[in-house]
Formats: C-alpha cells, structure tokens, sequence
C-alpha cells in the first residue's frame, strides 16, 4: 500500500491500474507531482484533493488541459515544451514560484499582475525565436516579485516595467544594453552569460 509518499512522478505512464481509490492514502502527503506527457485522462485523482501539493510539474502537455482546481497549498509551478502563447491562469492563490521553459509566450499582459500578486520568482527560459512583449505595467500588483529571469528569451519592454517594482532585487535577461539601461535607473540586472544559477 502507498502511505505516506511526497514526490511522485508519472511521467510517461498509462495509469490503467492506478486508480484514484488506490492514490487516497497519499492525496495528504504528496508535496511534488510530476505529470510529464501524460494526457489529461490519465491523471489519477483530482488537484484540489492534493492538500499538502507544493510542486506541479508539466512537460509537453496539451495547453488546454491544465488544471484550474490546484490546491491553495501550490507554490511552485514548471512548464516545459508547450505550445502556449500567454501566461496560463492558474487557481493557485498562493504561488510563488513560475517557470516556463521552452514555451511560445508572445505578450505578458496587466492580467499577471492581479492574477499572480504573491509571485516571488518568474522565470520565462527559451522563449523561442519570436520577441515576447511585455506591457509597462504588466507586474505592478506583484509587490512581492523579487526575481525575474529571462535567460534565451527575446523582450520588447520599458525599463520602467521593473525599476519601478520595489521588491525586485534580480533581472537577469540577454542583452547587454537593456541590462546597462535598466541599471542606470536601479542596480538590479545581470545578463544571462554572467549569471551561474538557471
């Protein structure tokens, strides 16, 4: 019998024998669910049951199946490899961390802002080749927002976007000339290639 499991992964499984009855002994103790490529019926048991869930992680999901009934205990959230083009609506009240790797974001509207306002870490990794636009007050609600990383991401935004956020302490993007721009206004950025951490 499973009792008393954190992390589980379920990557590229068929849960023909898995079913929901046989996951409730862990729906209170499962703090990581890893669900890479896997389709959304062959999910094993509703988010909002996960009580104790902190980390999501999704990879090469269809965009339209994400879940919208994740439990207030989400923190974390990793999306790899999807073809999703704005930053998806999550029910996670109290998320702190968001990482979208290798997705086609194409605009980071002001919806962010109210949608996401605990968020203390947003990274957007490889965002493609397309330029990704970011409005002027796309973060202005986020007055926890402390770290943004853009690394392989192309942007058209204002310096204003972020030196005016006072919680931000770290900007980490490409290029070279918004970084000396943004630092001209608040010491806060680092491009990519001198930046060790992911």
């Amino acid at each position: 019998m499973l009792t008393a499991i954190k992390r589980l992964s379920l990557s590229s499984t068929k849960l023909k024998d898995l079913t929901e009855d046989s996951l409730k002994t862990i729906t209170e103790t499962l703090e990581f669910l890893d669900l890479r490529y896997l389709s959304k019926e062959d999910w094993p048991v509703s988010f909002d049951k996960l009580t104790k869930l902190r980390t999501l992680s999704m990879t090469e999901c269809d965009s339209s199946l994400l879940p919208n009934n994740l439990p207030k205990s989400v923190i974390d959230i990793e999306i790899e490899n999807m073809e999703i083009q704005k930053i998806p609506a999550f029910d996670a009240e109290e998320l702190i961390y968001l990482t979208l790797n290798n997705c086609s974001i194409t605009t980071i509207t002001t919806q962010i802002s109210t949608q996401y306002s605990q968020l203390n870490e947003l990274r957007i990794l490889d965002n493609g080749h397309q330029t990704m636009k970011i409005e002027e007050h796309a973060f202005e609600n986020m007055v926890k927002l402390n770290k943004v990383h853009l690394s392989g991401t192309q942007f058209e935004a204002s310096q204003n976007t972020f030196t005016h956020l006072t919680a931000l302490e770290k900007l980490i993007v490409d290029s070279d000339e918004f970084c000396s721009e943004v630092n001209k206004i608040k010491n806060i950025c680092t491009t990519s290639t001198g930046e060790n951490e992911i």
